[in-house]
């Protein structure tokens, strides 16, 4: 008898293979185009989602970067909006706001991390994240 995915813990999760990883870590949500059955539209913008789920970091002590929507980013060109690290996992987080598909420079930064088997996460919305990261830093 094999893991479920929700048996694994972080620590485990983090000392496999990246391939593993990928496998066996949080699900990661394909974007709209990919998507038959996206979350639905919520009222908040994309940065008040994105400034709770800053707090909610903040809140728990994560180390994380935002790239706030607020101003042109600095980062790399397709960076995802949050990086955010708990005891040796890290997620790439991406929050879009639905039906907006990602960037064609954001579609090429997925697939860069991607290819290097790290994860790279879509949400629609400050709960979803906080599911993803509690989830998966169990």
């Amino acid at each position: 008898m094999g893991w479920t995915r929700k048996q694994l813990t972080a620590e485990m999760i983090a000392g496999m293979s990246p391939e593993d990883q990928i496998k066996y870590g949080p699900e990661i949500r394909a974007s709209y185009e990919e998507d038959p059955h996206p979350p639905p539209v919520t009222d908040k913008l994309e940065r008040e989602e994105q400034r709770q789920f800053a707090s909610w970091c903040l809140l728990h002590l994560y180390a994380f970067v935002w790239h706030s929507t607020k101003a042109p980013s600095r980062a790399s060109v397709g960076c995802p909006d949050f990086i955010v690290a708990r005891r040796g996992v890290t997620w790439w987080i991406e929050f879009k706001r639905a039906p907006n598909p990602l960037t064609p420079d954001q579609k090429k930064f997925k697939e860069t991390l991607e290819a290097q088997g790290i994860p790279y996460f879509i949400v629609y919305s400050c709960d979803e994240a906080i599911k993803l990261i509690e989830q998966s830093a169990k």
